[in-house]
């Protein structure tokens, strides 16, 4: 599924929340925050991870739910927001592209953290749901 590029600036802005829900092979659920997560076109997302219960989880059972809110500027409601349901399709534990995640980290929050990164996962999106569902069933 493509995801459209207003959805896509919203994950990838500053300071917006995204929390990743999980579950292992019984179905025990793990829901964490995610600063990683990150759009880089319109078919994959992406979230680095170290060897923690979202990791374990993830492959077990590549099926998850990014959570994204934002503060909403002028919407009544004061958050904004999307459910976007995935499927993990690949693990990265060495190269480029965790590099890259690792050197973005350490510059966030600094080396003892990024040193913690071992894998990106890389997701297809499969669904997109309102934050707020008001119409249940669709």
């Amino acid at each position: 599924m493509e995801v459209s590029e207003k959805i896509r600036n919203m994950l990838n802005r500053p300071g917006r929340i995204g929390i990743l829900a999980t579950s292992n092979e019984d179905g025990s659920p793990n829901a964490a925050v995610f600063g990683s997560a990150h759009m880089k076109d319109p078919n994959s997302l992406l979230v680095c991870t170290g060897n923690n219960r979202t990791f374990q989880n993830l492959r077990k059972n590549p099926k998850a739910c990014l959570l994204v809110v934002t503060k909403a500027e002028g919407h009544p409601m004061e958050w904004e927001g999307y459910r976007l349901y995935l499927q993990a399709t690949k693990t990265e534990t060495e190269g480029n592209l965790l590099e890259e995640f690792k050197k973005q980290a350490a510059e966030a929050v600094g080396a003892e953290i990024a040193d913690l990164l071992q894998a990106v996962i890389i997701f297809k999106v499969t669904d997109i749901r309102p934050l707020i569902d008001l119409a249940p069933g669709l």
